[in-house]
């Protein structure tokens, strides 16, 4: 990956954002049913996993809380399945604020390093 982002044109990024992220959707994309995903919970059934889960978790915000922790957020894939140009995590998925998948990333990393 490293290889690939030293061949990156960074002088063409202000036209990929104005491309990918601020273009139209496609027409074809946006006429496809993407219909609903089911959700499942992170937390495993069983329980040692589960209590191993759940430590994991307690460590994590008690290192997070520290300052000990850092957070990267990677784009994997354009959301024209989902009528769009740009990233994935720049689609409003927040119900009510209509809020992206990356500010939800980044307030929630905010609120929990307080």
């Amino acid at each position: 990956m490293l290889s690939q982002i030293r061949e990156l044109d960074l002088a063409r990024i202000d036209d990929w954002v104005e491309q990918l992220a601020k273009g139209t959707p496609d027409p074809v994309a946006a006429t496809q049913d993407v219909g609903l995903v089911p959700s499942h919970s992170p937390e495993p059934c069983k329980p040692a996993p589960r209590r191993k889960y759940r430590e994991t978790i307690v460590l994590g915000e008690k290192l997070i809380s520290q300052g000990k922790v850092a957070a990267v957020t990677i784009a994997g894939r354009q959301g024209t399945r989902l009528a769009s140009n740009g990233p994935n995590g720049d689609l409003p998925i927040s119900p009510i604020k209509q809020e992206t998948l990356f500010r939800l990333f980044a307030e929630t990393i905010q609120t929990v390093t307080r």
